[in-house]
């Protein structure tokens, strides 16, 4: 029967029980698995307090965003400055540690960043500055694909410079003012649609 798969530290806790061990493989292992449950609560502070397999320091595993275990990242958002929020994924949480949207506020990448985060589907979002003035954000998602638009609105609040204007709606079609904001002239309506059925069915 082969051995349990057990964590790093109850294997060093197993292997330091010396003969105790010749007889586990006997009663199904034991005595190993009474080790790893003996263990059980303190594993996860053993695996950031321990040294690397290649040398690294003790708890600086706590601060490598790509490795950190999900559960500290909270912990390290701390550092940067960075809130975490429910909607978030893992992948999302590592990425705003790494690059924090707070310190980017205003800047294009980084208000559609924060604008997908409770998106689905392609998270599409249409974002344009300075529309109709400067000052002024104009943005879109696709209702969809926006399964809480106030949420999509209140994150892009934070994530527009504080004296901006929003102008934000999950739709499901053009509106005259996706046309103005969207094409400088008619002519340049005309060439992007053969009718009007079309535009009604369009996605920015």
């Amino acid at each position: 029967m082969p051995e349990p798969e057990v964590s790093l530290l109850a294997r060093d806790f197993y292997n330091a029980l010396g003969f105790h061990r010749d007889a586990d493989g006997e009663y199904d292992y034991a005595l190993l698995k009474f080790c790893a449950a003996w263990v059980s609560t303190i594993d996860p502070v053993y695996l950031l307090a321990r040294e690397g397999d290649d040398g690294e320091p003790p708890w600086s595993l706590l601060f490598d965003v790509e490795n950190c275990p999900s559960e500290s990242l909270p912990y390290l958002a701390q550092y940067v400055g960075c809130v975490l929020t429910p909607e978030m994924d893992e992948a999302q949480q590592r990425s705003e540690i790494a690059e924090p949207t707070g310190w980017k506020r205003g800047w294009h990448d980084s208000i559609e960043t924060v604008a997908q985060r409770s998106l689905t589907g392609t998270k599409k979002v249409i974002l344009r500055p300075r529309t109709p003035e400067v000052g002024e954000y104009y943005a879109r998602t696709m209702l969809s694909e926006t399964p809480d638009p106030s949420r999509v609105e209140r994150d892009l609040r934070a994530a527009v410079p504080a004296w901006s204007l929003l102008d934000y709606e999950a739709f499901d079609g053009y509106t005259y003012a996706d046309l103005d904001a969207g094409f400088e002239t008619y002519a340049a309506v005309d060439a992007e649609f053969d009718s009007y059925g079309e535009i009604l069915e369009a996605e920015l």
